[in-house]
């Protein structure tokens, strides 16, 4: 019981006490926030102060600085207008020196240009006129060699080749030259390309010229070869002649004195035989000797050879085994074409002396057609 009491003392004791010390507490903790309070108050006043000052401070160093901006921007101003000023003028200055120079410099380039044109005139009027002497000269030698070019119409027959289209050509070539001269002048000069159609010109020409000279020289030399080897056939034909000569007068033989035989004979005579071997010997070398004649391929001599072959095989056809009538006739006209006298044959005048070998052909081509014919 006791224990409870003092249990119970202590509580209230305890309880009374912790009573007494909140409301100490409570007190105190009201007087600190009172002056905790006046703290505060009395602080935002004073920031509130420090702030209008900082306020009224900040406006005048605006306004200073505002002041000096204005200031500054007022000389930089003047700065500017005086510089500009200085530099309009300095710039009028180097305009006027520019103009003053441009125009002295625009002289200069105009008398130089002046005295390029003229030297450019000059040579060119140089080289126009340089052009102008070898046109000349490239005509005056076209002229020279068309003189060699128009070789004379007897010595072109005598040599049998035909050199008038070299000559037409070479006529041509001086006309297109005086053609290029003529209209030069009427131009004042000649263009480089005039000189250079008057050198293809020329060279043309000259490869004319050398073309002529080398055919000359291979008619000449067939020629040559021809006449030697007409002397040479002529030979031939007179040795032909003197044996048929000799042949035309035989000596008579025993076998023709003897009688002949009637019927076919198995072997023939030794007379017979004999005269059928020289016939034959002539008959080759007569061949021999026509061989150039008859084998050439030249155009000219194929007519010629085609004229004389039918000069003599066309009279032979026209005698008939029926009628003799014309015999006489076609005997005269062989013998006077033989004897070297013209005669007319397809509307054409045929002489046997149209070519060295024409009488050896001849005969030998009567001969043939008086074998084939059976006349």
């Amino acid at each position: 019981m006791i224990w409870l009491q003092l249990v119970v003392g202590f509580l209230y004791t305890f309880f009374v006490e912790g009573w007494l010390f909140c409301s100490l507490i409570l007190t105190f903790a009201s007087v600190l926030q009172a002056d905790l309070q006046a703290r505060l108050d009395m602080c935002d006043q004073f920031s509130k102060a420090m702030a209008e000052k900082s306020a009224e401070q900040l406006k005048r160093f605006e306004e200073r600085m505002e002041l000096q901006h204005r200031q500054e921007k007022h000389q930089l101003l003047e700065q500017l207008v005086k510089g500009s000023k200085e530099a309009l003028g300095q710039q009028e200055k180097l305009k006027e020196e520019h103009r003053h120079r441009a125009k002295l410099l625009t002289l200069k380039l105009r008398e130089a240009e002046q005295q390029r044109q003229q030297e450019i005139e000059r040579v060119r009027q140089e080289e126009g006129r340089e052009r102008m002497r070898r046109l000349c000269s490239l005509q005056q030698e076209a002229l020279q060699l068309i003189q060699k070019i128009q070789v004379d119409y007897k010595q072109q027959e005598a040599l049998r080749v035909d050199l008038s289209a070299y000559g037409h050509r070479g006529n041509q070539i001086c006309g297109i030259l005086s053609t290029v001269v003529r209209s030069s002048s009427e131009r004042g000069y000649p263009t480089q390309d005039d000189v250079s159609l008057g050198e293809h010109s020329l060279q043309e020409m000259k490869m004319l010229v050398n073309t002529i000279e080398k055919e000359l020289a291979a008619a000449e030399e067939r020629k040559k070869a021809e006449d030697e080897a007409a002397k040479e056939k002529q030979k031939e034909a007179q040795q032909i002649q003197q044996q048929q000569a000799k042949l035309q007068t035989p000596a008579p033989t025993q076998d023709q004195k003897q009688t002949k035989r009637e019927g076919l004979q198995k072997k023939a005579s030794k007379g017979t035989l004999q005269r059928f071997l020289e016939l034959q010997k002539v008959l080759e070398l007569c061949q021999k000797v026509c061989e150039e004649l008859a084998t050439c391929k030249d155009p000219q001599t194929k007519k010629i050879r085609a004229d004389l072959q039918r000069a003599v095989t066309t009279p032979v056809s026209q005698i008939s085994s029926v009628s003799g009538s014309q015999v006489r006739d076609t005997f005269d006209k062989i013998n006077n074409f033989l004897m070297g006298k013209p005669i007319v044959s397809a509307g054409r005048t045929i002489v046997v002396s149209q070519h060295p070998l024409g009488l050896d052909f001849v005969c030998l081509k009567l001969a043939e057609k008086l074998v084939v014919s059976e006349v």
